[in-house]
């Protein structure tokens, strides 16, 4: 019996496990977030500008940080991480800037998922003065 729906059995007789149809984490992304993807473009000069695009709208889980990564933030050079949980598969790069509503727009620095590969997390800093 298969453990998805789209699951079987190969003609050898092993088991087929299919991707789960929902999302396993969906229920708990209740934010909207906006990407847009850098582009580069010779200024002319020896340089490159970039200019951001739009990708896509995805759900998305935006954690606040805890108040001890906020007083370590305060230091200098250090860096307070947002963490947003997507759903798996989608397609969200480091270098990627993910809006958040209003004026507030998050960098992606690290992609990473979990062991089953049924979410990802992106790990975020705050662009201060976005584009």
């Amino acid at each position: 019996m298969p453990l998805y729906p789209g699951g079987g059995l190969t003609p050898g007789g092993a088991p087929v496990i299919a991707a789960p149809a929902a999302s396993l984490v969906g229920h708990l992304l209740t934010d909207t977030v906006d990407v847009f993807r850098p582009t580069f473009t010779p200024d002319g000069r020896g340089g490159r500008s970039a200019s951001f695009a739009f990708v896509a709208s995805m759900r998305a889980k935006v954690n606040q940080p805890s108040p001890s990564e906020g007083k370590l933030a305060g230091r200098d050079g250090a860096m307070m991480v947002t963490p947003v949980h997507l759903d798996a598969g989608v397609d969200v790069r480091r270098g990627d800037e993910l809006e958040v509503g209003g004026p507030r727009r998050l960098r992606v620095v690290d992609v990473v998922t979990n062991s089953r590969a049924s979410y990802l997390r992106a790990d975020c800093e705050v662009v201060q003065g976005g584009p």
